[in-house]
C-alpha cells in the first residue's frame, strides 16, 4: 500500500504573520478612530456623549445590531454560492468563519488588502487549490463591481425625483453612470463572445488609429488599456464557469448584503427619533463607501469617521453627530472586528497561522 501524500494545495498557498504585528496593527486602528470621534466631538462642541446614552431606543438599537450581524451571513452566503461552483461543498458554518477572520485581517490592512490571501491559504488548506480559490475571490469582486454598476444608474433613474441633496451631490449625480454600466455589460458581453484571445485586439487595431499609434505616449496608453481588457475578460469568462444557477443566488445574496449595510445608519437614527430621507442617507453611503475603499489607512480608519459625520450633518443635529457617528462605526466596523478575530483566533490555533518562534540553538543531531 503506497504512503499518503501531502496535499500539494497547502504547500502552494503560505501565509503566517506575528502576534505583535496584529496587536499594532490593532492599536493603529483604535488610535485613529478615537482620535477622529474626539476631533469630531470636539468640532461639534459636544463631548458628553455617555449622557445620552439613555435617549437611544434600545429597541431600535437591537435591531440595528440584528441586521449588522446579517450582513456576516449574506456576505459568507455569496462566497458559499461561488464555491459551489467549482465543486467545493464546504460546510457553511466554516465558510462564515473563514470569511469572518479574512474580513478581521481586512479591516487592519490599507485598502482592505490583507483579508483576500488568508481566505486563498485557509481555502487551501482545506483541498481547494490556490488556483481555484483566487478564481472565487476574482469571481466576488467581478460580480459585485458589474452588480453596483449596473444597479446604481438603475436606483437613481427610479427614485431621482425624490432625491434633494446639495449642490455637490446634484453634480455627482450628473455624471453619466447610464453610459458606464451601459459600456461594463457591452464590454463583458463583447469578451463572452470573442472567444480568441487575439481576436479583439485585431478588431480594435484595425481601427482607423495607426497614426495614433505611432506616438510613443499613445502606443504605451493603448498597450496598457488592452491589458485591461484582457483581464476583465479574463474575469467575465471566469464569472460564467461558476453556473448560472451560482451566480444568480450568489449576486441576490450581495444585493440584500449591500441594502442590508446601508440600512444599519438609518434604522440607528429612528433609534434616536431623528427624521431623515431613506433615499438620500442610501445613496450618500453607496458613495462614501467608494471612496473611502481608496484610503491608505487600516479599514478606513479616520476617514470613514469623518466622512460619514460629514454625510449626515445635514439631518443628524450637532448634540447627536458624535453619538450617531460612534455608535454606526460600532456596529459596523467594531463589531465585525471583534466577531472576526475570535473567528481569527479560532483558526489560527487550528491552521497556525501565527509564526512559531525559532529556539536559539537549534537541538543537535
Amino acid at each position: 500500500m503506497s504512503q499518503p501524500t501531502a496535499k500539494p494545495e497547502a504547500k502552494a498557498a503560505g501565509w503566517s504573520v506575528s502576534r505583535w504585528t496584529f496587536l499594532w496593527r490593532i492599536l493603529v486602528v483604535f488610535g485613529i478612530s478615537a482620535a477622529s470621534l474626539c476631533l469630531l466631538l470636539y468640532w461639534t462642541g459636544n463631548l458628553s456623549v455617555f449622557a445620552q446614552l439613555p435617549q437611544i431606543q434600545l429597541s431600535w438599537f437591537l435591531l440595528a445590531a440584528l441586521v449588522s450581524a446579517a450582513t456576516w451571513v449574506l456576505d459568507a452566503l455569496a462566497n458559499w454560492f461561488l464555491l459551489r461552483g467549482i465543486g467545493a461543498c464546504l460546510p457553511f458554518g466554516w465558510t462564515l468563519s473563514a470569511n469572518l477572520a479574512a474580513n478581521f485581517v481586512s479591516y487592519l490592512t490599507p485598502f482592505l488588502a490583507g483579508g483576500p490571501p488568508l481566505f486563498i491559504y485557509l481555502l487551501s488548506r482545506k483541498g481547494v487549490s490556490p488556483g481555484s480559490a483566487a478564481m472565487v475571490v476574482t469571481a466576488r469582486l467581478t460580480l459585485s463591481a458589474v452588480i453596483f454598476t449596473v444597479l446604481f444608474p438603475i436606483f437613481l433613474a427610479l427614485f431621482r425625483q425624490g432625491i434633494s441633496l446639495s449642490e455637490t451631490w446634484q453634480r455627482i449625480l450628473n455624471l453619466p453612470f447610464f453610459l458606464l454600466g451601459a459600456l461594463v455589460v457591452l464590454i463583458l458581453l463583447f469578451f463572452l463572445w470573442r472567444r480568441s484571445p487575439g481576436s479583439y485586439q485585431r478588431l480594435l487595431a484595425a481601427w482607423p488609429m495607426r497614426i495614433l499609434l505611432r506616438r510613443e505616449r499613445f502606443a504605451h496608453f493603448w498597450k496598457w488599456f488592452l491589458g485591461e481588457l484582457q483581464k476583465m475578460g479574463s474575469a467575465a469568462r471566469i464569472l460564467f464557469t461558476l453556473g448560472w444557477a451560482n451566480l444568480i443566488w450568489a449576486a441576490l445574496s450581495i444585493v440584500v448584503y449591500w441594502v442590508a449595510f446601508y440600512s444599519v445608519a438609518p434604522i440607528l437614527l429612528d433609534s434616536l427619533a431623528i427624521p431623515h430621507p431613506f433615499l438620500e442617507t442610501f445613496l450618500g453611503q453607496a458613495v462614501l463607501n467608494a471612496l473611502v475603499s481608496l484610503s491608505p489607512t487600516p479599514g478606513g480608519s479616520g476617514a470613514s469617521e469623518l466622512g460619514f459625520a460629514t454625510l449626515f450633518m445635514t439631518w443628524v443635529p450637532s448634540q447627536f453627530l458624535g453619538l450617531f457617528t460612534a455608535l454606526w462605526r460600532f456596529l459596523i466596523y467594531y463589531l465585525t472586528l471583534l466577531a472576526g478575530g475570535a473567528c481569527f483566533l479560532f483558526l489560527a490555533s487550528r491552521e497556525r497561522l501565527f509564526r512559531q518562534a525559532r529556539p536559539a540553538h537549534p537541538p543537535e543531531t
